[in-house]
C-alpha cells in the first residue's frame, strides 16, 4: 500500500507544519495567556488585552449530519482532487456549475440547503471576508462521547466573557452542547441558557439566593463586602504581589456593584441590531429556540459571554428520505448565516467550529440518506475577519479515499480529540500566538 505522507505525522512539529494550520494571519491581534495577578488586575480596569481574542462559537449538529453531502471532500491533493464517485455522499461535483467556491471551500450550489441558509441570511458583504475549511476524520455515530468541542480550549487560550467568563450552552454538559469537549474540566464548564432569562439571572448580584431580597438591602450587602475588602487588605498589602491583589479585590467589588441589577446589553430583544437580524420583537418568547439562539450569538460576539456552543438536534436524518436532511441542514446554515451577518454589522472578527458525530450515506445516485457511516465524518471551521478577507494555506486537512470516507490512518483520521486540537491551532494562528500550543496542549504530541 503506498505510504502516505500523513501517515508520519506523530509529532506537534509535524502537526503544525503539515497545514493542519488552515488560515494565514491576515489580522493580527494581541492576545494574552494566562491569568496571573497583573493580567486580571489589567482586565479588571477594563483595558484587557483579552478582550481582543476572537469570539468563537461551535455549531454542534447532533446525530451525524451529512457535512460530505454539503461540502466537497477530496482525496490528498485537496477538496479538488475529486474521488472516483461520490454516489454515496448525495451529489456529483462534475456536474457543471455544481461548486460555489465563495468561501474558499467548494460547497454544492445545487444541493447544500446549509449554503442556503447562510446566503439567505447573510448580505454579500459579510459572506466576501468569511473563509472555511475542512477538516476531514472518522467519529463514532450518534453519540455524545466524541472529544470534538473545541470551546473548553478557546476558553483556556483566553477568549473569556466580561461577564458570564465560561460561555454559554444550551445543553448541560461540560461542552454545552451534545459532543463532548476536547478538555474536560468541570471548571470550564459553561452556562446553560435554555431562555434569555438565563443569562440574565446569570449575572443578577447574588443570583437566586439572593432575589428575595430588595435592592436597598443588596446595595448594603455589596458595601459592606467592599469595606470589609478594605479593611483584610491592610494584612497583605506589603506582601509579593499584595498590592496587585488589593488592587484587583477592591475591582471586583467595585464591578460586582454593577449587578444587583441583571447586567445590561445580554437580552438581544433589545439590541436593534441583533434584534433586527433575528426578527425578534421586545415581547418574543424569552424560550424560543430563536430567541435562545440569538442569546448565545450576540453576547459571544460582543465578548459578553466566553465561548458558546448551539446544538441542533435530530441531526441523525437517516429515514430514506431527503426532505429530513435538507430542513435540518437549512436550519443550521440559517443560524449560521445570522451569527456571521451579526459579526459584520457589530464590525468583530468571528471563529466558529462546525460538527458532527458521525455521519450518513445515501443510497446510490440520490441524497436519500439511509444509514449511519462515521466514516463519512467531517468538521468544519470558518473565520470572518472585518479586516479582509481571510489567506488560506489550503481548504483541506486530511483526506477522503475513493470508498468515500475518511482515511483513518492519517494523525487526526480515527482521532477526534486531535480534530479540537487542530481548532485550537487555527485560532491561535490568527492571533498571532501560535507557540502557545505546546503550553496549551501539553503532553498532546510527546515526540518532538
Amino acid at each position: 500500500m503506498k505510504k502516505h505522507l500523513y501517515h508520519r505525522l506523530v509529532t506537534r512539529r509535524d502537526f503544525l507544519a503539515q497545514g493542519i494550520i488552515t488560515f494565514g494571519a491576515t489580522m493580527t491581534l494581541p492576545s494574552l495567556f494566562g491569568r496571573g495577578l497583573s493580567a486580571a488586575a489589567l482586565e479588571c480596569g477594563g483595558d484587557s488585552q483579552l478582550s481582543a481574542m476572537t469570539p468563537f462559537m461551535a455549531f454542534d449538529m447532533a446525530g451525524g449530519a451529512a457535512l460530505p453531502g454539503n461540502f466537497l471532500v477530496g482525496k490528498e491533493g485537496g477538496p479538488e482532487d475529486l474521488l472516483a464517485s461520490y454516489d454515496k455522499l448525495g451529489w456529483n461535483p462534475r456536474e457543471s456549475g455544481s461548486l460555489n467556491k465563495d468561501f474558499g471551500l467548494p460547497m454544492s450550489t445545487k444541493y447544500s440547503k446549509l449554503l442556503q441558509g447562510i446566503l439567505a441570511n447573510s448580505s454579500a458583504e459579510a459572506r466576501k471576508n468569511l473563509r472555511m475549511g475542512a477538516i476531514c476524520h472518522s467519529a463514532q455515530d450518534d453519540t455524545s462521547s466524541n472529544k470534538l468541542n473545541a470551546a473548553s480550549l478557546i476558553l483556556q487560550a483566553g477568549f473569556r466573557g466580561a461577564m458570564v467568563s465560561n460561555g454559554i450552552g444550551i445543553i448541560d454538559s461540560l461542552s454545552g452542547g451534545n459532543s463532548s469537549p476536547v478538555m474536560s474540566n468541570i471548571a470550564l464548564k459553561p452556562t446553560v441558557v435554555r431562555s434569555i432569562i438565563d443569562v440574565l439571572g446569570a449575572t443578577n448580584y447574588g443570583g437566586a439566593a439572593l432575589a428575595p431580597l430588595k435592592l436597598q438591602q443588596k446595595k448594603v450587602l455589596a458595601e459592606s463586602a467592599k469595606n470589609i475588602n478594605k479593611l483584610q487588605a491592610l494584612d497583605y498589602v506589603d506582601q509579593v504581589d499584595g498590592k496587585e491583589l488589593s488592587d484587583l479585590a477592591e475591582c471586583a467589588y467595585e464591578k460586582s456593584l454593577g449587578f444587583l441589577e441583571s447586567a445590561q446589553g445580554l437580552d438581544p430583544r433589545l439590541d436593534a441590531t441583533t434584534s433586527a437580524i433575528y426578527q425578534l420583537q421586545q415581547n418574543s418568547n424569552p424560550a424560543d429556540s430563536n430567541s435562545v439562539a440569538a442569546t448565545l450569538s450576540m453576547n459571544t460576539i460582543k465578548a459578553n459571554s466566553g465561548p458558546s456552543t448551539w446544538t441542533l438536534g435530530g441531526c441523525d436524518y437517516h429515514d430514506g428520505t431527503q426532505a429530513t436532511g435538507d430542513g435540518k441542514d437549512l436550519e443550521m446554515g440559517i443560524q449560521m448565516g445570522r451569527a456571521i451577518e451579526l459579526a459584520f454589522r457589530l464590525k468583530k472578527p468571528f471563529f466558529f467550529q462546525l460538527l458532527t458525530d458521525g455521519g450518513v450515506d445515501s443510497s446510490p445516485e440520490t441524497r436519500n440518506w439511509r444509514g449511519d457511516s462515521g466514516d463519512k465524518c467531517m468538521t468544519v471551521i470558518g473565520y470572518y475577519n472585518p479586516m479582509s478577507p481571510p489567506k488560506m494555506t489550503r481548504q483541506q486537512i486530511g483526506f477522503y479515499t475513493d470508498g468515500q470516507g475518511a482515511e483513518r490512518s492519517t494523525l487526526i483520521g480515527s482521532e477526534p480529540a486531535l480534530v479540537g486540537y487542530a481548532v485550537l491551532a487555527n485560532y491561535l494562528n490568527i492571533h498571532g500566538k501560535l507557540s502557545d500550543f505546546r503550553t496549551l496542549a501539553p503532553g498532546v504530541f510527546p515526540q518532538e
